[in-house]
């Protein structure tokens, strides 16, 4: 019997002169595919891994026998006791000026959610929907219909239709929180991997979405196109307590059919809380050092920022852990590193395209690596080999990089959007004859996400970074004592000692200053695995789509799919190069340009579509970001779908942009 499709045709492993085990291990990440068919990327890819898992073992190993983890792991009341935690007594300023303050009637204050008890036995997350801004608008009469989508475990919950491209929903969602030890303990929040998806769409006359209505498991029908969207995880969520703001909706680099509204990008107002609100976590300390007179002075300077007003649960961080399970000072980690051959820099380009690069490498989750996450930092040569690394690591690259571009860059340490403890790069004024690609137009600071590659002005309150605790480089670590923590209400004065606390001081010198970094070797992998990567993505989206739609009848054109390809690669290009605004849409001629020449060839079709942008990951996870946007839900009979995928090398070891480009072709009658 011959299989309908050509992913449950079984290959002979021995005739590729390849393992089973090693084939089998490869479906198991890249999905069956008989795409991937040479042994040297079977190879290439088993090295990765073998390193990979390695390093994590030689890690666990040292960390089980560190005098280090038996000091720092204590369990604590709040992961056991389900009871009321006590007030806290202190006498607060604010509470009584907020007493005697006028009342308004017509603008309200809306009022902070109240702890509770430490373990409920249910939770719920309570989603605010409230606005948003800057969303892009059709290309033909300029009209738009938005409507946002949330997502969590399973559960989705859609708003009305908005009726511009600022609309204003003002809806709340309460999505229950299930975690699979069942105890919202701190620990377990900490674990909990699931994640916040917030998707906007735009609603056309012919489709209809379900309002207000929660929805079971089943997805069912996303009635719009895709506009853009953002993730929230829940561990970040809960290190927050509450999060509320515009944040920046990630749009694709071109959007069919549309162009943009506003130069400054579209984001989405909202507020994110627990019902009941549950008992924040205790930050952890690591109070060592690399000697027991360093190890004494971090124990009294972090017991000192303890003490300060509005610094009790700030990350503060002076050591961590290297690799070989010994404390250092976080300033060894930082010193200048040579760019990758091809990569410059010296100017604001080329310090967007090492951003980029940067933000390519695959992400390590400390929080499922090792029992003491947050402080385990390995070097970026170990980083680079593997092609996988944490959210600081990063940092630490993205940072060293600059440093040797002459760039005045630091590491800045604190809690992010993207996950409960963030690091970013900051730049601000160099030195006198050095880049001056570190500030922005008017000469203020900037910042930097290692993560996405995006660059925000240090008072932009749609960064990612939404609270700021430690600020270091390779000479000193600086401690925020300020009143705010929100990086666009701080002085970035680091020598003002009324707002930063110096580590080492005239009293306190560093008399050893080194640095744990190696020396980075680079090499390129040959371009025949990136390819058998591009085609194996490529028939994995196409067998989802179809999967999708299993009720219908799917057609592909080829075509459309050839001409797609070109563009793709000039999307690839540009962002590689450091040409594309990180928080602005593309200009709108790229968009009216890249429509005109599909509709050349489609003059009779209603063309929806989008290229969209990922590392090197899971495909899988590729299959289930496509499927989000619900492209593939059209129930025309006349529907017909085009995809296109490309792989950008970086030159940077398994380091590499996976682009895919979906568009959805309607017959008009």
């Amino acid at each position: 019997m011959i299989p309908v499709n050509e992913r449950d045709i079984k290959l002979p492993d021995l005739e590729r002169g390849v393992d089973g085990r090693l084939a089998r291990e490869l479906n198991d990440r890249f999905g069956a595919s008989k795409n991937i068919v040479t042994a040297q990327a079977l190879q290439l890819l088993e090295e990765r891994n073998n390193l990979i898992k390695k390093y994590l073992t030689d890690v666990r190993a040292r960390l089980r026998f560190s005098k280090v983890m038996e000091q720092n792991q204590q369990i604590q009341a709040i992961d056991v006791v389900k009871d009321i935690p006590l007030p806290v007594l202190s006498f607060d300023l604010d509470a009584l000026t907020k007493l005697f303050a006028p009342r308004r009637k017509l603008r309200p204050q809306r009022q902070g959610p109240k702890v509770l008890a430490m373990h409920p036995d249910t939770c719920s997350l309570v989603v605010n929907i409230e606005s948003a801004q800057g969303l892009p608008v059709r290309s033909g009469d300029g009209a738009l219909r938005p409507f946002v989508q949330a997502r969590f475990q399973g559960k989705n919950f859609t708003t009305n239709e908005g009726t511009s491209s600022s609309p204003i929903w003002n809806q709340q969602a309460e999505l229950p929180v299930v975690l699979n030890e069942g105890a919202y303990s701190p620990a377990n929040m900490m674990q909990c991997s699931d994640a916040l998806e917030i998707c906007v769409f735009d609603s056309f006359p012919s489709d209809t979405a379900l309002s207000g209505e929660l929805e079971e498991k089943a997805p069912g029908r996303v009635a719009g196109r895709f506009l853009g969207r953002m993730s929230i995880p829940v561990n970040a969520l809960y290190r927050a307590g509450v999060l509320k703001g515009a944040f920046h909706l990630e749009l694709p680099p071109v959007l069919l059919g549309y162009k943009e509204s506003s130069l400054n990008g579209a984001y989405v107002s909202l507020y994110i809380t627990f019902k009941p609100q549950l008992s924040r976590p205790q930050e952890e300390d690591l109070k060592v050092s690399e000697s027991d007179v360093l190890s004494r002075y971090t124990a009294q300077w972090l017991q000192d920022l303890r003490r300060l007003p509005n610094c009790s649960a700030r990350p503060f961080r002076a050591s961590a852990l290297s690799a070989e399970g010994q404390p250092q000072v976080v300033t060894r980690f930082v010193c200048p590193i040579p760019v990758p051959p091809g990569h410059s820099a010296q100017d604001e380009i080329g310090m967007r395209a090492l951003a980029v690069m940067v933000s390519l490498i695959p992400q390590l989750g400390d929080l499922k690596s090792f029992q003491f996450q947050s402080s385990v930092w390995n070097i970026c040569s170990s980083m680079v080999g593997m092609s996988i690394g944490d959210h600081v690591e990063h940092a630490l690259l993205l940072c060293n990089y600059f440093l040797a571009a002459g760039h005045n860059a630091y590491v800045v340490l604190g809690h992010g959007l993207h996950r409960p403890r963030s690091a970013a790069v900051l730049t601000c004024t160099p030195s006198e004859g050095g880049p001056s690609g570190g500030v922005d137009e008017y000469g203020r600071p900037r910042l930097w996400s290692p993560n996405t590659g995006n660059v925000y002005p240090a008072n932009a309150k749609a960064c990612e970074l939404l609270r700021v605790a430690t600020v270091f480089n390779s000479q000193n670590v600086w401690a925020n004592i300020q009143p705010s923590s929100a990086p666009w209400q701080m002085n970035w004065n680091l020598n003002n000692a009324r707002d930063w606390q110096p580590f080492f001081t005239p009293k306190m010198v560093d008399s050893a200053p080194k640095t744990v970094q190696t020396v980075i070797h680079y090499s390129r992998l040959p371009n025949t695995l990136f390819l058998e990567i591009e085609a194996t993505a490529e028939r994995e989206i196409m067998d989802a789509i179809n999967m999708a739609r299993a009720k219908e009848f799917t057609r592909f054109n080829r075509r459309c799919s050839r001409a797609l390809k070109g563009l793709l690669r000039e999307c690839a290009k540009s962002r590689a190069a450091g040409k594309a605004r990180p928080y602005e849409l593309e200009p709108q001629e790229t968009h009216a340009r890249h429509f005109d020449q599909i509709q050349q060839l489609f003059r009779n079709h209603l063309i929806t579509g989008f290229p969209l942008c990922f590392p090197f990951m899971d495909v899988n996870d590729i299959r289930r970001a496509v499927l989000s946007t619900g492209i593939h839900t059209a129930l025309s009979p006349d529907v017909e779908f085009a995809l296109a995928t490309h792989v950008e090398y970086s030159g940077l070891g398994y380091v590499c942009a996976i682009w895919v480009y979906v568009v959805s072709l309607h017959r008009l009658q």
